[in-house]
């Protein structure tokens, strides 16, 4: 499925795509927020002034930061306390350095060795697909840069007490110094918003909902926000049928994506052509496979305002 390859793959990095380090951790952020304060982690930003811009793709370098932190808070989470994660940028010679530091369970000498070979995990069978930080690693090799984990401390992986230590990783891109911006891609340049749609979202997360909508109703849009799969059929149930987008999160408690999908196909077979999915969880198997035979569009998360207006734009034809 197309989608999902250019989900694996990112974007083509292109002759002299650049990005804006401190831009793309601050999507990343925003996006982190809410889960960040559900697991009680303070998440502190550090971003040198003046930083050049680097020589890699936006949307990889956004996946890899997201990655990062998703993790972190994991790592905190397991300590079954509070904590914090630091996300410091900054230029060391010809590289602009980023390091994301937490407090909590840190690594041991093997899974340091270990964590950026395809399928390794430490967590529970089902909940990771152990590719993560694989393919984080191939991005930004990818880019031309580096990235490397270790502790800072001495953390509960090498008996600390949380708190003391956590996980430190490292990416360095190499530092843009001819270009004093980020040069945008061809596609950013001609994403333009389509308004005039009528958007039914249906999301689990309150804040992401909320969010999207945002940027939704900034182009001209008129949303709709439901919180899950049960609210989004008591909504086309009683007669609004005039959406012409339903842009669902696949994975949600209850019927989820997948579960409003089958009612729509089963009820409405016409309307199947106004869903699009969003997931930030595009590498498990069962969400591949069903999504394949799905054969609707797919937006992975983190997504930006230009992937959003392009992914949107063939909904108003």
């Amino acid at each position: 499925m197309r989608d999902l390859q250019v989900f694996a793959r990112q974007e083509p990095r292109g002759a002299g795509a650049t990005t804006q380090v401190a831009d793309a951790i601050q999507v990343i952020v925003d996006l982190e927020k809410h889960q960040m304060a559900v697991h009680n982690v303070d998440l502190r930003v550090e971003v040198a002034p003046n930083l050049p811009p680097v020589r890699a793709n936006a949307a990889q370098l956004r996946r890899v930061l997201h990655n990062l932190l998703a993790n972190a808070r994991h790592a905190i989470h397991e300590t079954r306390r509070a904590g914090e994660i630091v996300v410091r940028a900054d230029a060391e010679g010809p590289w602009v350095e980023i390091v994301v530091e937490d407090t909590g369970t840190g690594l041991s000498p093997a899974v340091a060795e270990a964590m950026f070979r395809p399928f390794f995990t430490t967590r529970a069978a089902g909940e990771g697909t152990g590719l993560g930080l694989a393919m984080a690693f191939g991005m930004v090799r990818e880019n031309g840069g580096e990235m490397e984990a270790g502790n800072w401390g001495r953390p509960p992986a090498q008996g600390g007490e949380p708190g003391e230590g956590g996980a430190r990783l490292v990416v360095r891109l190499r530092a843009d110094r001819s270009s004093p911006a980020a040069r945008p891609s061809a596609a950013e340049d001609a994403a333009e918003p389509v308004p005039g749609l009528r958007i039914l979202v249906v999301e689990d997360e309150a804040q992401v909902g909320r969010s999207v909508a945002a940027l939704m109703a900034r182009d001209g849009h008129d949303v709709t926000v439901v919180e899950s799969a049960e609210d989004a059929v008591a909504t086309l149930a009683r007669g609004h049928d005039d959406y012409a987008v339903i842009f669902t999160d696949y994975r949600m408690p209850g019927m989820g994506g997948a579960g409003l999908f089958e009612w729509i196909r089963s009820t409405h077979p016409e309307w199947t052509e106004r869903i699009l999915f969003t997931s930030g969880d595009l590498l498990s198997r069962d969400t591949q496979t069903f999504l394949e035979q799905a054969g609707r569009p797919v937006l992975a998360k983190p997504f930006t305002l230009a992937a959003l207006r392009a992914t949107l734009a063939p909904f108003a034809r």
